[in-house]
């Protein structure tokens, strides 16, 4: 059982991107960039419409993925507060069973329902070894598993040791699956 207090000392722990989230980033706003030039070029002006219409639905929902982005964690009065662009996700932490490093807990995981790599990988997710899970985490490699019965959060705080060490649990050796 951790020893995690309501009134304990606030944390703040930031949100690194991984390469993994770079690179589908910078693939997704290049795409996003060169379309409307595509288009612009285009030969054919009845269909420039449709066309221009198709632009402005991939900018409409890459704005709303960029709402759900994950700019960070905070521990604060016995909660885990996700930062997001413009609110806080709050998570309470009443329960937690376990918190590890695991490093390979996304290794599998089939997407439910989310986004999966542009500025954050965030949403519902199903893997054999974790079960259904929330995932908030900017760098697959820096995952951190919060356990309560019945419900899983994989997150992925700067250093991931310290998260599990400011929750009262003790970090374990990192064995990476193979």
């Amino acid at each position: 059982m951790n020893s995690i207090s309501k009134s304990y000392e606030p944390r703040e722990f930031g949100a690194p991107w991984g390469w993994g989230n770079r690179l589908t980033t910078a693939i997704v706003l290049v795409v996003a960039v060169v379309t409307p030039v595509l288009v612009a070029g285009a030969q054919q002006p009845r269909s420039r419409g449709w066309a221009w219409v198709s632009v402005f639905s991939i900018w409409v929902i890459l704005g709303l993925c960029a709402l759900f982005a994950v700019r960070g964690y905070a521990l604060r009065h016995g909660e885990l507060w996700i930062r997001r662009p413009f609110w806080w996700t709050r998570i309470p932490l009443d329960g937690l069973r376990s918190a590890r490093v695991d490093p390979d807990a996304l290794r599998g995981a089939v997407r439910l329902w989310g986004m999966g790599g542009f500025l954050a990988i965030v949403g519902w997710f199903y893997s054999k070894r974790l079960g259904r899970f929330r995932a908030w985490v900017t760098d697959s490699s820096r995952c951190v598993v919060l356990e309560w019965d019945g419900r899983t959060v994989v997150i992925s705080p700067a250093d991931p040791a310290a998260f599990v060490r400011a929750l009262g649990f003790e970090p374990e050796p990192v064995r990476r699956q193979l």
